[in-house]
This record gives C-alpha cells, structure tokens and sequence, in this order.
C-alpha cells in the first residue's frame, strides 16, 4: 500500500437529519492548512458531491428517513474511496454524519475484493439500530447495522414499508 494519502471529504448530512455534521471535514482541512500552509500543494483533497439540499424535502420513509437519497451519496463515497484506493492512495476519510461509514466501508469491502476487512468503530453509541428498531427514522443511528446486514427483528418496534429495508 503506498504511502500517498488522499483526504477525501464526505459532507453528506442527509442520514442526520439535520444540519451541522457537513461542515466538519472543511474546518478540519482548513485548520490543517492554516497549521502546515507548506501541504497546501501536496495534499490530495477528493471532495465528495452531497446532496444536503435535500435535507429539509418530506419524506415517504419514516423509518428510514431521506433513504433515496442517502443511497446515491453512500454511492459517491463507494466510489470515492474505491477510486482513491485503485489508484494507490490510501484514503483518510474526514466526515461528520455516521451514515457516511455505509459508504466508506463499502468502498474498502469492494476494493479488496469482498474479503475480510477490519472495521475499528469508534462512536459515541453503536448505530446498531434498524428500519424496524429506530426511535428518529434517522439512518445515521443505522450506519453500522447497515453493514452487518442484519436487521434486529427480535426487537421490533417499527412496520417499515418495503422500501425502507
């Protein structure tokens, strides 16, 4: 694995709920070239489309809030980081909502071919909550269940409609 860090942001806010995570990444950017205005030129920044405009839209999907269009920003951030690891970089991912992860991990799950990878989860609570489990419908309380796949029936509280799994 090279060495060449690529910092890739992902602003998406969607999976929230609510504005504020988003402007995480940029202040840490911006503090770290403000600290080190030599990496100005040598750091590789990937900034990843967001679609926060939609924040405020109703949703149909209570149980999964804003879930069409958190897929297609969990499909940029896929394609981000699998494209920062195709072409030798090793990508530092700066992000403020937890759903964020769906994408990020997915990126490095597709990159080493489906394989084992190792996930280090570093939260304040576990995001272990599914369509049928969530108190808000906020899919950033999901984040890690997404990626194990599972779905916590045995604690159903929620009738999600199909398009919410």
């Amino acid at each position: 694995m090279s060495k060449n860090i690529e910092i890739i942001t992902a602003t998406s806010e969607i999976g929230a709920g609510k504005r504020g995570a988003g402007i995480g990444p940029g202040a840490v950017v911006t503090e770290l070239l403000h600290k080190r205005p030599d990496l100005d030129s040598k750091l590789k920044i990937h900034r990843i489309p967001d679609q926060n405009d939609k924040i405020d839209d109703i949703t149909d999907h209570p149980y999964s809030k804003k879930i069409q269009y958190l897929s297609n920003a969990m499909a940029s951030v896929t394609k981000g980081v699998e494209f920062s690891l195709n072409h030798g970089y090793f990508p530092l991912i700066l992000s403020g909502d937890h759903s964020n992860a769906i994408g990020a991990v997915s990126g490095f799950r597709n990159h080493f071919d489906q394989g084992n990878i190792g996930v280090i989860w570093v939260d304040a609570h576990l995001d272990l909550h599914s369509p049928f489990t969530t108190p808000s419908g906020n899919i950033h309380g999901m984040a890690l269940n997404a990626l194990l796949a599972t779905d916590n029936t045995q604690r159903k509280r929620n009738e999600p409609d199909e398009e919410s799994l």
